[in-house]
């Protein structure tokens, strides 16, 4: 780790802003002398120089006065912060503990933290950095680097266009979907757009992907349009069947916990049909709002499967809930895909056509809005693959 903060800050940091530098080597000139006089036996103190760097022996890295619970904007004067830390953290054995396992990513985090605090250009540094340690980042485990994730997508959505250092971002702080899709609408758009471009993602891992289901088991509603623009619902997922019919199952039949699954037992649906019943019960029961409804007619936009009838609710699950209830289920559905639906029937061929279309496309891992816009088609036919109608 030494090695990579010589070649860090001595290659960027000293080459772009030779003032900085020299004013955070005085800085630590003064923190190590200070620290030199408590653990003289150990250590030697750093020269004094912009070009130099210290030589501590691994004893004394503990670096005990980079206080992490201080406050961020706590001032750098060794005489308040630093050894008002160290006598704070000198007395808990066990908070000491922790920082002698982890000295050389305490101080890293430090150092990063004040060099984008001073410099005016904060988004070279961030770039230069992350293209440079993106591994040490990557191969973490003390979790001190994922601190600096919220500051960095903040300096790339503002300032970065370039998809290499965005999947530098990614790849540093261990992104896959679920994590992006965790994110703000407008942050999950930027990085979803830009790990596409730069591929970051394969192909494989794109088409076994539930982002729809993680966007409805996080309730993330905002984020399922952007996730559409990307991925395909899926049709079936254990995982989420059982965790949806969990929290159905409560509410419709608490006396029986069988109950609800008896149409699929019984052979009344498939096991495809009986996932989106669930899917659609569990959207009514705990998520009846504006962004839900919005949500689950772009999920329906997206799938062939015809739409659900009050004639199937009732055949389904008629044995557990009443004509009032099953007519306010079949309300909501016909409210959210601004139509009803008497009988059930096949969906246009103009809609399985959209969603062939799509499949291939997310099966190629070219499924994305910059994608759809190169299409050589008329602008309505790009508007309906976006399931924007």
């Amino acid at each position: 780790m030494d090695d990579l903060f010589l070649q860090y800050f001595q290659n960027v940091l000293l080459y772009r802003n030779r003032h900085n530098v020299a004013k955070f080597v005085r800085f630590t000139n003064s923190y190590f002398f200070d620290l030199c006089v408590r653990k003289r036996n150990f250590c030697q103190y750093p020269l004094s120089t912009a070009e130099g760097h210290y030589n501590i022996v691994p004893k004394c890295r503990i670096m005990d006065t980079l206080d992490l619970s201080a406050p961020y904007q706590t001032s750098y004067l060794p005489d308040d912060y630093f050894v008002s830390g160290l006598k704070v953290c000198s007395h808990d054995r066990l908070y000491n503990i922790y920082l002698q396992k982890y000295p050389y990513e305490r101080l890293l985090l430090k150092l990063v933290r004040i060099s984008v605090d001073v410099m005016k250009n904060p988004y070279r540094l961030v770039a230069g950095l992350m293209k440079r340690l993106k591994n040490v980042f990557h191969n973490d485990e003390s979790g001190f680097y994922f601190l600096l994730k919220d500051d960095f997508l903040q300096l790339l959505q503002l300032n970065c266009n370039d998809s290499d250092t965005v999947r530098d971002f990614l790849f540093c702080f261990n992104y896959n979907v679920t994590s992006i899709l965790k994110e703000k609408n407008n942050l999950a758009q930027f990085l979803l757009r830009h790990a596409f471009e730069s591929r970051f993602f394969e192909a494989q891992s794109v088409t076994a992907t539930n982002a729809i289901n993680t966007c409805l088991y996080l309730k993330k509603f905002e984020n399922i349009g952007t996730a559409l623009d990307y991925f395909n619902p899926s049709r079936f997922c254990e995982m989420s069947l059982k965790y949806n019919y969990d929290r159905v199952r409560v509410i419709m039949c608490q006396m029986d916990s069988d109950a609800l699954s008896k149409p699929y037992r019984e052979g009344l649906v498939t096991k495809e049909r009986f996932y989106l019943h669930i899917q659609f019960f569990r959207i009514y029961f705990y998520c009846r709002f504006c962004s839900a409804r919005i949500s689950m007619q772009l999920i329906w936009r997206a799938i062939p499967d015809a739409f659900i009838t009050l004639r199937e609710l009732t055949e389904a699950y008629g044995s557990m809930m009443s004509t009032q209830e099953l007519r306010s289920l079949n309300e909501f559905f016909s409210d959210a895909m601004g139509e009803e639906t008497i009988i059930s029937q096949p969906r246009t061929l103009k809609h399985l056509s959209r969603v062939k279309v799509r499949c291939v496309m997310e099966g190629n891992g070219t499924l994305s809005p910059e994608n759809l816009n190169k299409l050589f088609v008329p602008r309505e036919v790009r508007s309906y693959l976006k399931l924007l109608e």
